[in-house]
């Protein structure tokens, strides 16, 4: 009986593991300007009332190329992050992206996922500056 247990543990985390994104099928890419402790805990309809801006897809498509699944992390360390949306088969889903690290939690499939080098460190340059044209604008 133990090895049952064991087994359908294995199991359960290679199809957690296993549930990627198919990102080349996603559209509409946002980010939003907010500065609050509390953009974890908007909702995709809340989020409507923040400042944003557009994503190149295909910029999105590039640094996604080396995306790895994290699974569900216990509790990664946050120093700070960005909310970004995304369309999926007509879905708006949700991302909360460090602003280190070039991790990000897809609040749809409560995994972690990690952009992979070399494109981390410009995905965070990337995502730094469309913030900093948001703040720019009125």
């Amino acid at each position: 009986m133990k090895y049952v247990y064991i087994i359908l543990f294995l199991l359960i985390g290679y199809i957690a593991k296993s549930q990627n994104i198919p990102f080349q099928q996603t559209k509409n890419w946002k980010i939003y300007l907010i500065k609050d402790r509390n953009k974890f805990n908007y909702s995709v309809d809340t989020l409507k009332n923040f400042k944003n801006h557009t994503l190149n897809s295909d910029s999105i498509l590039f640094f996604f190329r080396s995306v790895s699944n994290l699974g569900q992390m216990s509790s990664p360390a946050w120093m700070g992050s960005h909310v970004i949306t995304y369309e999926l088969q007509n879905v708006v889903r949700k991302l909360d992206v460090s602003v280190y690290g070039g991790f990000f939690y897809d609040e749809t499939t409560h995994a972690y996922y990690q952009v992979g080098e070399p494109n981390a460190k410009q995905w965070l340059e990337y995502l730094a500056n469309c913030v900093t044209y948001l703040q720019q604008i009125n």
